[in-house]
């Protein structure tokens, strides 16, 4: 009886500590988890700011000239349309699955990063006013 009693005990003090890791796992479970790429840092998957919205409507359009000029502002038209064209032609429409990383912010720009289900990673640069000013695809 008396070793019954121990053998209780044991396994009490022994339980405790995963009942109790077991109960700390699920409140951290419900304050949420952030997604992160392991490479680049944390995924934005909901409240998605306006250069965000911006830049999912303009994967979804065909590249044409009027694209430049809806994304670009007229003082850049020209010299962004001679470095990115090409680049845009080949990934507009873009028809893969992407995510946002969050936004690196400045006084003078704001980059975005995209990470495409192909891991291509596409970064898009904008000035204060919301308007494209460049861009990277690796």
């Amino acid at each position: 009886m008396k070793r019954m009693s121990q053998f209780a005990l044991l396994l009490l003090f022994v339980s405790m500590p995963i009942f109790s890791a077991s109960f700390t796992f699920s409140s951290e479970l419900s304050k949420g988890i952030e997604a992160s790429d392991n490479d680049l840092g944390k995924i934005i998957s909901e409240n998605k700011s306006d250069l965000m919205m911006k830049i999912e409507k303009s994967l979804d359009e065909e590249f044409s000239p009027s694209w430049i000029e809806n994304y670009v502002s007229d003082d850049n038209l020209y010299g962004f349309s001679k470095s990115y064209s090409s680049q845009l032609a080949s990934i507009l429409p873009l028809n893969v699955p992407y995510y946002f990383l969050a936004p690196i912010v400045s006084k003078s720009e704001t980059q975005i990063a995209i990470r495409c289900l192909d891991r291509r990673i596409i970064t898009f640069v904008f000035d204060v006013d919301g308007a494209l000013v460049a861009m990277t695809i690796k």
